[in-house]
């Protein structure tokens, strides 16, 4: 699925580049050698922690038992905090609050093994009781915001959750709201056992807790016992839950710490759901192992991202992780009605993020080349999914990051190619154009101590996803180039087409697409053809004229003209649709298959 990108024309976004770039020259420059000095200071002990990360990762310790080290090391400093900048915690007084809710856990007879729901919430308290639920030994299962009550269902049952912790609101008050819309699927589904528990602010009384754990009585477990399941996006089908262990949480953590420097003196600003990989992983866990602060901002909004990226009075953000959208929000808050010393110092800002992260869908190429030319600074594009945590990355130096490639493998995984398999179990022997390749196309398989362990309550799904190597089939094709980075084409079962012989990828037409400023967003998929078994048709959502607000002029002619223009012959479509907005899952993914049913459903129905 591609993302969606600015609605407006290059040649005006670059005058609003090159303007706003001209007046950060100076505020750059000021505030360089002060970064750089704080930058030298912070990161005497970078080369430490990543050495330890990578002798943790050698000896498999878990990711609770890492995290615990480090509350115990460093107690006092900032643990988490919040977007307005009142809300400071530190790792001691989290750990507190844990101590707290293992307690009440521990009175509703959690036990070890035990699944607890966890009421995606961003903050402090979010932490605290996925914390508790592993001092009690129990496998945390996050429940998403955006869940219909039939969703929330799925994950309440498939799970077996006894209890399910819920957060505050971000004044502290009870989220009755969201106890409600859970006690209402508990009756409506049937779930007669299912417990549902608030998790209060901490309270001034506790501030003194001791970090080393006195009041945290942990049940003994190992690396290789459960702690969180996740949930797939389903776009394929139905959602199925990773298993992972404390084990494969920490490898992926270890990985990514060693990959992108973190350390202590990092602060991230974490505006990312917390119900998949990127989230609670890449953006929450790797801090928090490594000992940095997380801010959390519950909601993501392009002004306030900005603002606060802005402030001064505020410690310096050092990290920003977003998906494609993201950036093109925050491209877009900066050419509307913006100050012009505001947008300054926004660009300013920006450029001296040390690691700004793009993940969860592939990147349009332009929309990385619009952030390095507004910012100067390079998006890092990576490679992962809910069962493998992270597996491929761009190299951290700026200079080595490969636009259209997701990197190489981070440290500890293992990849390798396997033949793509057509429809009949045989092996797919479609042309491709390779030229630009060294290896593949074939399916993506994935090793390493990062993998999950199962999907939950699910052996033959889980025992047909691994091969006799013990490798993970990714379902996703990738190709190898010939200084070893690697290019994700797509899904197998939707985004690789079979067309008049030839192999294409739903996702390189996708990305000309959007290369077309009147293109919002687009989703490319494949239907019957009789003469070339398959031709690639696309539902596009129009940009929005920036003068009227209405969307763009443009037909199925012109879309069809541009990508003719634009690509070879087998890329061609032939059918355009529209849409006023993009259907999406509760994981916001595009669901192809759902499109063959909702929107090109004559194309299918004719070969019945």
């Amino acid at each position: 699925m591609a993302t969606p990108r600015i609605g407006v024309g290059r040649r005006a976004w670059r005058r609003c580049v090159e303007g706003a770039r001209a007046t950060t020259t100076t505020a750059t420059a000021t505030t360089a050698a002060r970064a750089t000095a704080r930058a030298s200071g912070a990161r005497a002990a970078t080369t430490t922690t990543r050495a330890r990360a990578r002798e943790d990762r050698a000896t498999a310790i878990g990711a609770w038992e890492a995290i615990r080290e480090r509350a115990r090391a460093a107690p006092d400093a900032t643990a988490t905090a919040n977007a307005a900048g009142d809300g400071d915690a530190t790792y001691a007084e989290v750990m507190a609050l844990a101590a707290r809710v293992a307690e009440e856990l521990k009175a509703l007879d959690v036990r070890k093994g035990d699944r607890v729901g966890l009421a995606a919430t961003a903050g402090m308290e979010y932490c605290a009781a996925a914390y508790a639920t592993w001092a009690r030994g129990g496998v945390s299962v996050p429940i998403a915001s955006s869940h219909s009550e039939e969703d929330a269902a799925y994950v309440m049952r498939h799970s077996g959750m006894r209890v399910v912790l819920i957060p505050p609101l971000a004044d502290g008050e009870e989220d009755s709201e969201t106890y409600e819309k859970y006690a209402r699927v508990a009756t409506r589904f049937d779930l007669t056992t299912l417990r549902l528990r608030h998790v209060r602010r901490l309270d001034a009384e506790w501030k003194d807790a001791d970090a080393d754990g006195a009041e945290l009585d942990d049940v003994v477990s190992s690396p290789d016992d459960g702690a969180l399941i996740i949930y797939t996006s389903g776009t394929t089908g139905r959602p199925k839950g990773a298993l992972h262990t404390h084990r494969s949480l920490y490898a992926q953590c270890a990985g990514l710490i060693d990959a992108w420097r973190w350390d202590p003196s990092d602060r991230i600003i974490h505006a990312l759901p917390l119900h998949h990989i990127h989230g609670i992983v890449n953006a929450w866990l790797c801090a928090h192992v490594v000992g940095a602060t997380v801010e959390f901002h519950r909601t993501f909004t392009p002004r306030g991202v900005w603002a606060r990226l802005r402030d001064a009075a505020q410690p310096p953000v050092t990290v920003f992780m977003g998906v494609p959208t993201m950036y093109v929000m925050l491209m877009r808050a900066l050419q509307g009605n913006m100050a012009p010393e505001a947008r300054a110092e926004s660009i300013a800002a920006a450029s001296r993020l040390r690691l700004t992260v793009s993940g969860s869908a592939a990147c349009p190429v332009p929309v990385l080349e619009d952030w390095r030319r507004l910012t100067g600074r390079s998006l890092l594009e990576r490679y992962g999914m809910t069962e493998i945590g992270m597996a491929l990355s761009n190299p951290y130096e700026e200079s080595k990051h490969k636009p259209g490639y997701v990197g190489l493998p981070l440290p500890g995984v293992q990849v390798k190619l396997a033949p793509l398999v057509g429809a009949d179990g045989d092996e797919d022997t479609s042309d491709v154009d390779s030229g630009e390749y060294l290896q593949g196309p074939g399916e993506l398989l994935v090793k390493g101590d990062n993998l999950f362990t199962e999907y939950y309550d699910n052996a033959e799904a889980t025992s047909e996803s691994f091969d006799e190597s013990g490798y993970f089939k990714t379902g996703d094709v990738a190709a190898m180039a010939s200084d070893g980075f690697w290019r994700i084409l797509g899904r197998a079962s939707v985004d690789v087409l079979k067309i008049g012989g030839f192999k294409v990828s739903a996702l390189e037409i996708e990305a000309r697409l959007l290369e077309n400023p009147s293109i919002a967003e687009a989703a490319v998929l494949g239907i019957p053809d009789e003469a070339y078994g398959q031709r690639a048709v696309a539902l596009v959502v129009l940009a929005l004229d920036m003068e009227t607000g209405e969307p763009v002029n443009l037909t199925e002619g012109d879309v069809t003209l541009w990508v003719r223009q634009n690509l070879a012959s087998k890329m061609h479509l032939r059918v355009v649709k529209f849409a006023d907005k993009m259907p999406r899952n509760a994981m916001g993914k595009v669901n192809k298959k759902d499109l063959q049913r909702t929107h090109f459903a004559e194309y299918f129905e004719q070969q019945q």
